[in-house]
């Protein structure tokens, strides 16, 4: 949640406009050469709803429902694999074989992930964060330690995704219009999807795309989640 605190004041002082969603390392093209096999990762999706008072609460079921149109979206807009094995790996199965490695690697996303944005991507221009050697040389792991994870499932890369989005109730809304009428300022809520190639092998992401910040990010709505995967993968994959 202290990510979510952070990015919501990051959101307010990003550049749009033109900014780049898509990043790789120097080794991309290199690696992608010689890989066989892509393992999906289940998606980690949160849904959280913001009560009257700026409260939030998380909604498992929302959550779950967003999470399988996640999935199923991705099978529909993987299935030309360009000669890649593509696997789904299966959540229970992973949280019953492999949980502490499963829960451990996915929080490691998440927090590389939001390094990657606030340091990484060419559409942050912040002073505080002078770090223009990572958007150069692109070097952000989870570490070798992933390849704990990776055993059974043997892929090559691993496939992360991960989520939040938030809903306003009638009665927050309603704050906030009011607000943003007599104060000028319209209360937001941060909301960001990302996606990353993963080496299974050493951590290393190798490529790394979030959704536009200006774009409609909402995760409830089966068409729009369609649509937000379908421009997620249409540059993930291409032909050896």
């Amino acid at each position: 949640m202290r990510l979510r605190n952070c990015l919501l004041i990051l959101i307010c002082l990003v550049t749009t406009g033109c900014a780049s969603t898509l990043a790789q390392s120097p080794q991309y093209f290199q690696t992608i050469k010689s890989v066989k096999t892509i393992a999906v990762m289940p998606p980690e999706i949160e849904v959280n709803q913001v009560s009257a008072g700026g409260v939030t609460e998380l909604m498992d079921e929302l959550s779950d429902e967003t999470k399988a149109r996640v999935s199923s979206s991705l099978k529909k807009h993987l299935a030309k694999r360009y000669g890649y094995e593509i696997v789904f790996v299966d959540e229970a199965n992973l949280k019953a074989t492999k949980k502490k490695q499963w829960i451990r690697n996915r929080a490691l996303y998440e927090a590389v992930a939001y390094s990657i944005f606030t340091h990484g991507m060419s559409n942050v221009a912040i002073s505080n964060y002078p770090f223009p050697t990572k958007k150069e040389n692109f070097d952000y792991t989870l570490g070798s330690e992933i390849s704990a994870l990776n055993e059974g499932i043997n892929a090559d890369l691993l496939l992360f995704i991960n989520g939040y989005d938030y809903y306003q109730t009638a009665g927050q809304a309603t704050i906030s219009f009011i607000n943003s009428l007599l104060l000028g300022a319209y209360t937001s809520f941060p909301k960001l999807m990302t996606m990353s190639l993963v080496s299974a092998k050493s951590g290393d992401v190798i490529w790394f795309k979030h959704f536009p910040l200006e774009g409609n990010l909402n995760l409830r709505n089966e068409k729009k989640v369609d649509d937000i995967i379908e421009w997620f993968t249409r540059d993930l994959l291409q032909e050896k």
